[in-house]
């Protein structure tokens, strides 16, 4: 049985570590080489990062011939529903499908404006949300704006927002984020230090601070001092509450794999309020840090395995609902959200 990994080259250098040139399980996994001369439909599964190429087709050659290769293929064909994965690309389809997979899980209150001429302060103040907030792009992945992230301390902030953007409530948790990963019945939680416990402040305290604060969300968080007065000192989790909080992530993360039917590996990002509450602040399908996880090759293998039996069984690949969701919407879609054109 073979399996065709088709993705950029970065991700492909991560799984080289952890995958043998070998069969696992029965179970070859093959590195895409755009110079090879065996169509993709010649393997018995293909597992994509279809977000990415499809975000990124436009500039990068190679992302566009990936993305032309996964389109000519049948759906049986794919570890998991192309539709489904293209979800992962845009942060308001993602909190959406959160929504309606998990209505438990808690996610910050927010507001998403997609109009580029929108007034964003006043589309803030008719959601009515707290400050801080955090102003993310709709685009979760690909060219590298998408990772550009902005706090906005107080509503003269605002100004400098430009829309497309989804913008969140900040959820005070003590500096630390906690990253799950799941893939089959394994699941891993690793912390990384966050942002610090932040205050809404006036544009007279911030003096000559214009209320923003910009950082990119693959590099190190900006320090408290980056915050000015708007910064709090906060005790970070002691280890009988980081121990609980992993746990409730790694169960979290499985949880919403399962919902999702993906086979491949899912990431949340997870922060805890000071009241112990969980909050999904981010997810992904494929993250590269996927080939950290304990027993990822007999993992991943398992899932081609299922993969090629559904399709044996003629079990159709699950098409979310997610494909049905158009680029714009004019009503509030839950509780946490509402969503302004």
């Amino acid at each position: 049985m073979r399996c065709l990994l088709l993705m950029q080259k970065s991700v492909l250098e991560e799984l080289a570590r952890v995958l043998p040139p070998g069969p696992v399980d029965g179970v070859t996994f093959v590195p895409y080489r755009e110079e090879t001369n065996i169509p993709p439909s010649e393997y018995d599964v293909v597992i994509s990062r279809a977000m990415y190429d499809a975000a990124m087709a436009s500039a990068d050659a190679g992302a566009d011939v990936r993305w032309a290769l996964l389109q000519s293929l049948p759906p049986e064909r794919v570890l998991d529903s192309t539709p489904d994965l293209l979800a992962f690309g845009d942060r308001e389809k993602t909190m959406l499908q959160l929504t309606r997979v998990a209505p438990a899980v808690h996610q910050p209150r927010s507001v998403t404006v997609r109009w580029e001429g929108a007034d964003v302060a006043a589309c803030v103040r008719a959601a009515g949300l707290r400050f801080p907030l955090i102003a993310k792009p709709l685009l979760a992945c690909g060219p590298g704006h998408s990772h550009e992230l902005t706090v906005a301390l107080h509503p003269a902030a605002l100004r400098e927002i430009c829309p497309p953007t989804i913008l969140q409530e900040y959820v005070n948790h003590g500096g630390t984020l906690f990253k799950a990963y799941a893939l089959g019945p394994h699941a891993m939680v690793q912390e990384r230090a966050s942002l610090p416990d932040l205050q809404a402040v006036t544009d007279e305290e911030e003096g000559e601070r214009n209320g923003l604060v910009r950082f990119n969300s693959q590099q190190p968080p900006p320090s408290p001092a980056a915050f000015g007065v708007a910064a709090l000192e906060a005790a970070p989790p002691c280890e009988g509450e980081r121990e609980q909080r992993r746990a409730v992530a790694a169960e979290l993360v499985k949880r919403l794999a399962a919902s999702w039917d993906l086979l491949g590996p899912v990431g949340i990002d997870v922060v805890f309020s000071h009241d112990g509450t969980g909050y999904v602040v981010d997810a992904n399908y494929f993250p590269k840090t996927a080939g950290k996880m304990e027993g990822v090759a007999e993992a991943l293998a398992s899932a081609v395995r299922t993969r090629v039996m559904r399709a044996s069984a003629a079990v159709p690949v699950r098409r979310s609902d997610t494909q049905c969701l158009g680029p714009r919407y004019s009503e509030p879609q839950s509780e946490s959200e509402t969503v302004v054109e």
